[in-house]
C-alpha cells in the first residue's frame, strides 16, 4: 500500500486503480452482452433448451451486473480519494497554491458574481441549413457546416488553465453552446464563473444542473435537463438549432490508446452534440458530429462518431443531457 501514499505517485496510482476497475466493469458488461447474443444466435439449434439456458444464464448475468455496479461504485470512491489527496498536496506545494489562487481570481470585475449583462433573445427558426453531399461513397445530408469556420465558437480544455483544473469539459461545453448565440467565452471565463458561484469542484468538474445554471447565468439562455431522451431525439433538437450537451463514458466514446491512458477516460465526459449525418434517401442517422473540448485544438475538437459508438457511450452515462429551451443559432 506504500505506493498509495500522499504524494504525486500516490495520486496517479489511485487514478490507475480506478481506471482498471472501470475497465474490468466494462468488460463484465461486454461479456454479458456477448453471452446473450451467442445464445440467441443458436436458439434455432438449441430448440426448447434455448429458453432453459437463458433462464439459467439470466441468474448469473444478474449477479454479474450487481458485481459490475459494485465495482463502478468502488472506482468512483477511489477517484474521490485521489482528488482529496491531490487537494492535500496543494496545501503543501507553494506552486500549486499560486496556480490555484490565480485560477480562482474573479476576472469579472464589473459584477460581484461574474454574471454577464446579456439580453438573450431566442430565434424564431435556425439560421443553419442542411447540405447534401457524398461522404464515404454515400449520398448524405449534414446539418450546418460543422467543419467550417464555425470552429471559432469552440472552447478547448487547457487553453485557460494549462496547469490548473483538468476536468473542465462541462464548463467548456457550456462555453461552446453560449458562443453559438454570438458571445465570446473561453475556458477561463466559464470556469472562473462556475468557481465563484460554487457550480464546479476544485478540479473544474461539474454536474448537469450546474451546467444549466452556468449557461443561464452567463448568457441568459434557459436550458432544461433532458436526461432520459434518446440520442436520436436530441439530434432532432440539434437540427432545429437548439444547443445540446450530452454525457458519455470516455472508454466507450473514444476507446483508443490515448483514452485508455487518460486519467479521466473512465469517468463521464461532456460533449456538445453539434450535427448529424443522415442517409439522404432514408433519413437514417449514420453518424453524429460532436464538439469535444479535449481535442488538441479547435480543428481537432469537431469529430465524426459512428452512430452505435456514440449511442453506447451515451447510454453508459444513463442518458444524461441538457437542451436549450430556445433556438440559439
Amino acid at each position: 500500500m506504500g505506493r498509495y501514499g500522499i504524494n504525486a505517485e500516490g495520486v496517479e496510482a489511485l487514478n490507475q486503480l480506478a481506471r482498471n476497475l472501470f475497465i474490468n466493469a466494462n468488460e463484465i458488461l461486454e461479456a454479458n452482452t456477448k453471452l446473450n447474443d451467442s445464445i440467441v444466435e443458436y436458439s434455432d439449434e438449441l430448440g426448447i433448451y434455448g429458453e432453459l439456458i437463458l433462464d439459467i444464464t439470466q441468474v448469473n448475468i444478474l449477479s454479474l451486473n450487481n458485481a459490475r455496479l459494485d465495482i463502478e461504485f468502488l472506482a468512483s470512491e477511489i477517484l474521490k480519494k485521489a482528488d482529496q489527496v491531490r487537494g492535500l498536496l496543494c496545501l503543501f506545494d507553494e506552486t500549486d497554491i499560486k496556480i490555484n489562487a490565480e485560477n480562482t481570481q474573479n476576472i469579472f470585475n464589473n459584477s460581484k458574481d461574474g454574471a454577464v449583462d446579456h439580453a438573450y433573445k431566442g430565434l424564431q427558426q435556425t439560421k443553419q441549413g442542411t447540405e447534401e453531399l457524398f461522404l464515404d461513397g454515400k449520398r448524405v445530408t449534414v446539418f450546418d457546416h460543422p467543419f467550417s469556420g464555425e470552429n471559432n465558437t469552440i472552447c478547448n480544455q487547457g487553453s485557460g488553465f494549462p496547469s490548473g483544473p483538468q476536468q473542465t469539459c462541462g464548463c467548456c461545453a457550456c462555453g461552446s453552446i453560449m458562443n453559438k448565440t454570438g458571445l465570446n467565452f473561453d475556458e477561463r471565463k466559464v470556469v472562473d464563473y462556475a468557481w465563484q458561484n460554487k457550480l464546479c469542484g476544485e478540479d473544474g468538474s461539474t454536474q448537469l444542473d450546474g451546467l444549466i445554471k452556468i449557461i443561464s447565468g452567463l448568457s441568459g439562455t434557459p436550458s432544461s435537463n433532458t436526461t432520459g431522451q434518446k440520442l436520436e431525439t436530441l439530434a432532432s433538437e440539434v437540427e432545429k438549432g437548439k444547443g445540446v450537451i450530452i454525457a458519455v463514458l470516455g472508454l466507450n466514446y473514444h476507446p483508443s490508446k490515448g483514452w485508455l491512458t487518460n486519467p479521466f477516460a473512465s469517468m463521464g465526459h461532456a460533449l456538445v452534440l453539434d450535427s448529424v449525418i443522415r442517409d439522404a434517401s432514408t433519413g437514417e442517422i449514420l453518424e453524429y458530429i460532436v464538439v469535444d473540448s479535449n481535442g488538441r485544438d479547435r480543428s481537432d475538437a469537431c469529430r465524426r462518431v459512428p452512430k452505435d459508438v456514440l449511442e453506447k457511450a451515451y447510454n453508459r452515462m444513463q442518458y444524461q443531457s441538457l437542451t436549450t429551451d430556445d433556438i440559439i443559432w
